[in-house]
């Protein structure tokens, strides 16, 4: 593989990571509310129905009780003050 087509790979999945985490981060200040990410994102709504059900997925969780938001809370509040 050459090197360049390494780096835009890691490039375009560093990229989606960094969407899935503002995107994570929008969901849990507006308690899940679609259209209010989709406005604060400048984003469509199905984008941000696509990258929830996408993020869910990956953390094994439906994100639907306080007890389940609350360790990814703390984790963004952490990452924040970094």
């Amino acid at each position: 593989v050459h090197p360049n087509h390494r780096q835009s790979r890691w490039s375009s999945r560093m990229a989606v990571i960094s969407n899935y985490v503002e995107t994570l981060q929008c969901y849990l200040e507006f308690n899940g509310s679609i259209q209010a990410m989709a406005q604060s994102m400048f984003t469509h709504r199905n984008t941000i129905i696509y990258r929830m059900n996408n993020i869910k997925k990956l953390l094994g969780t439906e994100l639907a009780t306080p007890a389940e938001r609350l360790p990814y809370q703390i984790a963004l509040y952490i990452r924040d003050m970094l």
